[in-house]
């Protein structure tokens, strides 16, 4: 059952004048998304956010992408709580009435909890999942101790992921990424088999992510103890990265095989970000993952991010799901990746083509909607898998993860705004002219109105003072109505 009526006044303002197209997507995005808010007896949490296609089943890797836009309406969008139906199951033995369908999704709740600290600023959920139940530590020592073949009580499929020493055994569709190329696996999937022959390198990059996450959460609420366990476990993945995965020549990580001499396997797809997220890059390394964001035979181009190389023989310009179609979580997580380490000029462009590639498929396709995934040749959803059928639709109303593009890449690099609640302060890269901001969003405990004509003059009101920061420029903001100079 869906929760209640659609919380209008509780959501944040978008304001694009030059756009209207931008406003109605972002507006079509959240009431798709209050659809997925359910409610069910005998969930640990509920209400909580469904994934858009099973009501009987929650996937990890879905709930933990949106979050991502979650965080902007906390107090309707149960967002974290949504990933205690998750771990209390899995980690408390708790019963639940929903299967968890991947017991291995890719391991990304602390990703998932520092995005939502970081805007609300909400200490007391960091002492909750890392002091009080030690949710994310344990969850990591799980996701190192599944071994194949494993059929928890909790789970709806068998674990495929297994760690050995140099890497981790997976598949395609606990991976996420269900049809992918990767390991030479064709289009038909007869040959799947090929999956369990290599190392996956994002399973390492994830965890070198959710290391990194967790010490710094962890020093942030005093927890010493823990902060230097996973300052030490992120060190050691990311020298295992760089060792085992990294080919110097191509300047580009790759899956290995499982044995020895573990070739690289050369197959290039968006996963490669995960090592930039995690902080695995030398500046070097990171500057040779930014050209491939914008070398249109790689990722690059009017459709960015597909899902393999366009230089890929593999590569499919209709899409056909992760064989070049275009993921926005994939794309949202390689733009973060982008902006760690300071290319905001290319990851700022590739949102903004990212979303108005959502918004002219809404307009021009029938159904009207947000889809699963998109086309990365022209404006219109993706073609679905062949072992699916290649006629049949990928899903609609897909929000879902889809959301990302419409609500957070709109308002964190297409206005350009980053709210650090955890620190009450805020930055704002103004790139637009015309009438554009966002109006009553919240970021920790501040309420304000973030409005401009891109032109030297930023008008906020706000209800408390905070430290704004505009294209390089720091500026005062006093509770009440402000009109500054940047």
């Amino acid at each position: 059952m869906t929760a209640d009526s659609f919380p209008a006044a509780r959501l944040p303002e978008l304001v694009f004048d030059s756009e209207p197209g931008f406003v109605e997507l972002y507006n079509v995005a959240w009431k798709l998304a209050w659809e997925h808010v359910l409610t069910r007896a005998g969930a640990p949490v509920s209400p909580y956010m469904d994934e858009g296609f099973d009501k009987e089943r929650i996937w990890l890797w879905d709930t933990s992408f949106m979050v991502h836009f979650c965080k902007y309406a906390p107090e309707a969008f149960p967002g974290v709580a949504s990933l205690e139906n998750f771990y209390r199951p899995m980690l408390d033995g708790e019963p639940s009435t929903l299967l968890v369908h991947h017991p291995d999704n890719p391991p990304l709740p602390a990703w998932a909890e520092y995005a939502n600290f970081r805007v609300t600023g909400d200490r007391q959920r960091l002492k909750k999942v890392l002091a009080d139940h030690r949710w994310l530590q344990r969850y990591f020592d799980l996701f190192e101790a599944f071994k194949r073949g494993d059929r928890p009580a909790w789970g709806g499929e068998a674990v495929w992921l297994q760690r050995e020493p140099l890497g981790y055994l997976w598949r395609g569709n606990p991976n996420g990424m269900d049809n992918t190329p990767r390991g030479g696996v064709s289009a038909d999937e007869s040959d799947s088999r090929n999956y369990e022959t290599m190392y996956w390198f994002d399973a390492l990059a994830q965890q070198a992510l959710s290391a990194r996450l967790i010490f710094e959460m962890a020093e942030a609420i005093g927890l010493g103890e823990s902060a230097a366990k996973f300052r030490t476990l992120w060190f050691s993945y990311c020298n295992l990265l760089n060792s085992r995965y990294y080919d110097r020549e191509d300047g580009f990580y790759y899956d290995i095989e499982r044995t020895a001499p573990h070739r690289f396997i050369e197959v290039k797809t968006p996963a490669v970000y995960w090592a930039m997220l995690a902080g695995a890059c030398t500046a070097e390394q990171a500057g040779k993952l930014a050209l491939a964001a914008v070398d249109h035979n790689i990722f690059g181009g009017d459709f960015p991010f597909p899902s393999v190389s366009r230089n890929d023989s593999a590569y499919n310009p209709l899409g056909e799901y992760w064989r070049g179609g275009i993921w926005l979580p994939l794309s949202y997580m390689a733009i973060k990746a982008l902006e760690k380490y300071g290319f905001t000029g290319i990851a700022d462009q590739a949102a903004e083509k990212t979303v108005r590639l959502q918004l002219e498929t809404y307009r021009n396709c029938t159904p009207h909607t947000i889809w699963e995934c998109y086309s990365p040749s022209e404006c219109k959803p993706a073609t679905n898998k062949r072992v699916v059928g290649a006629d049949e639709p990928v899903r609609t109303d897909f929000c879902g993860w889809s959301a990302l593009g419409p609500i957070s890449l709109m308002i964190e690099n297409v206005v350009g705004l980053d709210l650090d609640g955890a620190h009450g302060k805020a930055a704002w890269r103004i790139k637009h002219t015309g009438r554009h901001g966002v109006k009553n969003v919240t970021f920790g405990g501040i309420r304000a109105d973030f409005l401009t004509q891109g032109s030297g003059t930023v008008e906020i009101d706000s209800d408390r003072s905070f430290t704004l920061t505009v294209n390089g420029r720091e500026l005062d903001v006093r509770a009440g109505h402000n009109l500054l100079n940047y």
